[in-house]
């Protein structure tokens, strides 16, 4: 089972700067310490703030929980909120997926049947590790 979280939020409009730069800590730390099988993103409108993890391998956030700019990120998090946060937290079953290019092997192996690279339906044709790839990549050279 992996892990799904995205939390949504609107910050003050006086401590946007502020919000920002702690969130950028947390990838930066996240860029150093390369934990395996998860993936993080950030994504701005405005005032909104909109996070997506996942843990690829477990039902489990601590990856980025864990990190002392997470926690520096939490800190005093409610009183940047102009409203409290809309979180929501899933413990799923990844069936597929596209653009995660270590998400297909991780979901195999933990399902007992690792792809063996035969299969590359889940990933972008940039990322396939088949001979399609060559032949698709070839085909884009001389368009």
């Amino acid at each position: 089972m992996q892990r799904l979280t995205l939390v949504r939020y609107t910050i003050k409009p006086e401590l946007i700067a502020e919000n920002e730069a702690l969130s950028r800590a947390v990838f930066d730390e996240l860029r150093a310490t390369a934990p395996e099988h998860a993936a993080y993103a950030l994504f701005r409108n405005g005032r909104e703030f909109i996070h997506v993890f996942m843990n690829l391998a477990a039902d489990d956030s601590a990856v980025v929980t864990e990190l002392p700019a997470f926690k520096a990120y939490q800190k005093d998090f409610a009183g940047r909120c102009e409203a409290p946060a809309e979180v929501l937290r899933l413990g799923l079953d990844m069936l597929d997926s596209y653009g995660l290019p270590d998400g297909a092997q991780v979901v195999g192996s933990i399902m007992g049947s690792p792809l063996d690279g035969q299969s590359p339906v889940s990933r972008p044709p940039a990322l396939r590790t088949d001979s399609g790839a060559a032949e698709e990549s070839g085909r884009r050279a001389r368009a």
